[in-house]
């Protein structure tokens, strides 16, 4: 089957994403209960994150699609809203990750259906980040996924533009009827690289049944030197009228984030993140503060299929926003380790 699928252009892949985690917190922010780690909430035992399945056919000329489907418990962090129904309940591990058509010519190409943000240093494919968690602006700064339509244009080999239009952030089916533009740049020199990405438009509120324009800018900066690559994130957002009242009560959330990852052997690298997160309204996180992360991470490949990659991680915010001992305790900082296995095929 295998043979016949790559015969006729058809590509078949996909991962198996699993840890043990360990939070010397209970994984959540107090009051509101909203989890201080996208992936990573249990404080303590074995997790099947991911298991990726890809199927693709994605011609340099002509039509061609895309699908990405993804179980375990990342699914339903990451599984847009409207994705109601019989295989959607809320808990039952299964995503529809991306699954678009597209049709390629020259330098354009166009992508009609559902797939990840543009924004972002790091990314929902478990093999293609750095560091074993993912970080405060994956989860909280920038959205997971739109569905809609996108357009690639390569003016050359230095400059990428991508344009779309879509049904907002995380939504499969639109939750108000409005629509949400995204654009970005991609610049190339040498060893440097610079995306710029702007989304822009009307997003669900806290306010039930109210939508108010939402904003984001998200830039990320990337250089490699010998055996290290610098990157840099920064994410700049605000959602209008949070309540609903249309009384100027705006929120806005900002960060920014450090990546210095080195690559020893074709066997051996380590990734250095550090973050902050400046949560000035509490929308984003339930509490209102600023919020900080460093991790490191080594990575190990066994083989060209297997990487596993131990890490250890601090959190830390300017207030006791972290839960401990099953709710009883508040602590301003929360320390946590994992040990990952990721197998690609």
């Amino acid at each position: 089957m295998g043979e016949i699928m790559a015969a006729s252009g058809v590509s078949v892949g996909g991962y198996i994403d699993t840890s043990y985690d360990y939070l010397d917190g209970d994984g959540v922010f107090t009051g509101p209960g909203v989890a201080n780690r996208v992936f990573e909430g249990q404080p303590d035992g074995f997790r099947l994150h991911q298991a990726a399945l890809i199927l693709a056919k994605q011609p340099a000329e002509g039509v061609g699609g895309y699908v990405n489907v993804t179980a375990g418990s990342d699914a339903d962090i990451i599984a847009a809203a409207g994705t109601g129904g019989a295989i959607y309940a809320g808990d039952d591990n299964f995503d529809v990750t991306q699954a678009f058509l597209q049709y390629a010519s020259g330098g354009f190409t166009v992508m009609a259906g559902k797939f990840v943000t543009m924004s972002g240093a790091e990314v929902i494919n478990s093999t293609a980040n750095a560091n074993a968690s993912r970080g405060i602006l994956f989860g909280y700064a920038i959205p997971f996924g739109h569905t809609g339509i996108r357009t690639t244009f390569k003016v050359n080999d230095n400059l990428t533009l991508i344009a779309g239009v879509n049904n907002g952030w995380d939504q499969q089916s639109d939750g108000d009827d409005r629509k949400t533009g995204g654009f970005c740049a991609i610049v190339t020199a040498g060893p440097v690289s610079v995306g710029t990405v702007a989304y822009v438009g009307q997003e669900p509120t806290a306010a039930m049944g109210v939508s108010d324009d939402r904003y984001l800018v998200d830039v990320v900066a990337a250089v490699t030197v010998g055996m290290a690559t610098i990157v840099v994130n920064a994410d700049f957002a605000e959602q209008k009228n949070i309540d609903g009242l249309d009384v100027g009560n705006d929120a806005k959330w900002s960060g920014f984030a450090g990546y210095l990852n080195l690559k020893f052997s074709d066997t051996f690298a380590t990734s250095l993140r550090a973050e902050s997160f400046d949560d000035e309204n509490g929308y984003r996180t339930g509490v209102v503060q600023k919020w900080k992360e460093v991790t490191l991470t080594g990575n190990f490949t066994i083989d060209k299929n297997l990487s596993v990659m131990p890490e250890v991680r601090l959190d830390s915010s300017d207030v006791d926003s972290f839960s401990t001992n099953g709710g009883t305790a508040v602590d301003d900082s929360q320390l946590g380790a994992m040990v990952k296995a990721v197998y690609k095929f």
